[in-house]
């Protein structure tokens, strides 16, 4: 992979996880939507999120936020040895 590449790569990571924290407060092991204030705990990653009644964030994209944060963090960069 190329530097510019990886670049990229770290920018969309960034950029991710920037978006990712504006819907989102993570709280030991539970999520809360940054609008409603539901939450959803780690163990029921799983699960649909059941945002409260008319949330703005409820979407079909907003429906499994442990995923979406598990699949912004899994291209991180290796511990150097």
């Amino acid at each position: 992979m190329s530097a510019r590449d990886r670049n990229a790569a770290r920018y969309r990571r960034d950029e991710g996880l920037n978006a990712w924290s504006l819907r989102w407060v993570l709280d030991g092991n539970m999520l809360l939507c940054a609008l409603c204030s539901v939450g959803q705990f780690a163990r029921d990653a799983g699960e649909p999120f059941q945002h409260g009644a008319g949330c703005a964030i409820d979407s079909e994209c907003a429906k499994h936020p442990w995923h979406a944060l598990a699949a912004l963090l899994g291209d991180l960069p290796a511990v150097p040895a």
